[in-house]
């Protein structure tokens, strides 16, 4: 592997993809997470939230195992915070 190359910068990966029928949701999630990227950004990882087709794609990059550890605790704090918002406020507007 070549030096400075991304794969080596941040050798760590992990991708949490969440699949929907219900576009609506999905966006509601991405307008959640998508300013929390810069939350979740430090010297050894970061986040990213990306929409493909039917998924939102959340990955975390990470230059070792500790580091990862703490993007997906972050990541999954932030996931479950913006889903319980979401929840409450489709039940609420029924």
């Amino acid at each position: 592997m070549k030096k400075g190359t991304i794969a080596e910068s941040w050798p760590c990966t992990v991708e949490i993809r969440l699949e929907s029928d219900n576009s609506d949701i999905l966006t509601m999630l991405y307008r959640a997470l998508k300013p929390l990227e810069k939350e979740l950004k430090f010297h050894r990882g970061r986040s990213s939230v990306t929409i493909e087709n039917r998924s939102l794609i959340l990955r975390g990059d990470a230059r070792d195992l500790t580091s990862l550890r703490s993007v997906i605790n972050g990541l999954m704090k932030c996931l479950y915070l913006s889903y319980m918002v979401i929840a409450e406020d489709l039940r609420v507007n029924k």
